[in-house]
């Protein structure tokens, strides 16, 4: 993966992607500049415009977009993005300023982009994250509510998921204590209750890519 300083111009023919809102009020922060420097249309918060294209983070009345809505527009870049492997596209830390979000749970998002995306800097830890993940700091913060989680699945494809190992969020027939949880309870592999799915999943501690606590 490539990466640059955040912050940073793209270089001559490279895209600027950019976090935007669906009224495409292009008034602040990268989104200014996506359209002073780089042909993005004032009114149009999506898709490709001149040297840019628009990921919305936030909706039509200017508020912060569900995570879920976020990763839906990320996924559609992506399939562009791979779609046009001639053109390189310069990615800012979309969503992770004026939108509210954090690194760690935006990051991950672009985890399995084609090799003509690069990234903010500040990403390289998320999406090439070192051996020694912190699995046990993860275990706290599952206990303590929901945690934004990527991992690689066994077929090799990268799934995000939002999960939890606190008590309170989990329906009581759901809970721990079943022998089909007593089962999972094996130290090379993470079970967790996928709070968007509301049922268990589990992935191996070695396919863990990176985490990020919700807020």
């Amino acid at each position: 993966m490539k990466y640059h300083k955040d912050g940073t111009k793209p270089k001559s023919g490279q895209v600027f992607v950019f976090g935007s809102n669906m009224s495409g009020i292009h008034g602040a922060g990268a989104a200014r500049e996506a359209y002073l420097s780089f042909g993005a249309e004032y009114y149009n918060g999506y898709g490709s415009h001149g040297r840019s294209y628009a990921i919305p983070t936030k909706d039509h009345q200017i508020k912060t977009l569900p995570l879920s809505d976020v990763k839906y527009f990320v996924d559609v870049f992506l399939n562009y993005a791979k779609c046009n492997p001639e053109t390189e596209f310069w990615i800012t830390a979309i969503g992770c300023g004026l939108a509210g979000f954090d690194h760690s749970v935006i990051a991950p998002l672009f985890a399995g982009a084609t090799d003509n995306c690069n990234f903010p800097d500040a990403w390289k830890a998320i999406l090439e994250p070192k051996p020694e993940v912190k699995v046990e700091a993860l275990k706290i913060a599952l206990r303590e509510g929901e945690v934004y989680i990527t991992f690689k699945k066994v077929d090799g494809s990268i799934r995000n998921i939002c999960g939890t190992l606190d008590t309170k969020l989990i329906p009581s027939e759901q809970l721990p204590g079943t022998s089909d949880q007593t089962r999972k309870q094996n130290p090379d592999i993470i079970a967790i209750f996928d709070t968007d799915l509301q049922g268990w999943r589990s992935f191996k501690v070695e396919n863990l890519m990176s985490w990020g606590v919700k807020v």
